[in-house]
C-alpha cells in the first residue's frame, strides 16, 4: 500500500515483496546491530537505544526481538 502511494505500480511492488523474506530482514537487522553495538557504552540504556535505532530503520518489533534473542550476550 505504501509503495503504491509512492507511485510504484502494484505488479512491481508485489513481485519484489514476494522475494523479500523475514530471514533477509533478520540478516539486515543483525548486521546493523553488530555495527551499532560497539558505540553503545551504557548497557542499561543499550537495549532501549538499540530497539529505537532498529525501529527507526523500519524493522518491526518481532524482528528486533529475534535480534535480541540471538545477540543477547552483547547487550
Amino acid at each position: 500500500k505504501k509503495l503504491f502511494m509512492r507511485g510504484i505500480p502494484k505488479e512491481i511492488a508485489e513481485k519484489h515483496l514476494d522475494t523479500f523474506s523475514e530471514e533477509h530482514e533478520l540478516e539486515a537487522a543483525l548486521e546493523l546491530f553488530d555495527k551499532k553495538i560497539s558505540y553503545l557504552k551504557d548497557p542499561l540504556r543499550g537495549k532501549r537505544k538499540m530497539f529505537e535505532y532498529l525501529f527507526r530503520r523500519g524493522f518491526n518489533s518481532g524482528v528486533i526481538n529475534r535480534v535480541f534473542d540471538i545477540r543477547s550476550k552483547k547487550i
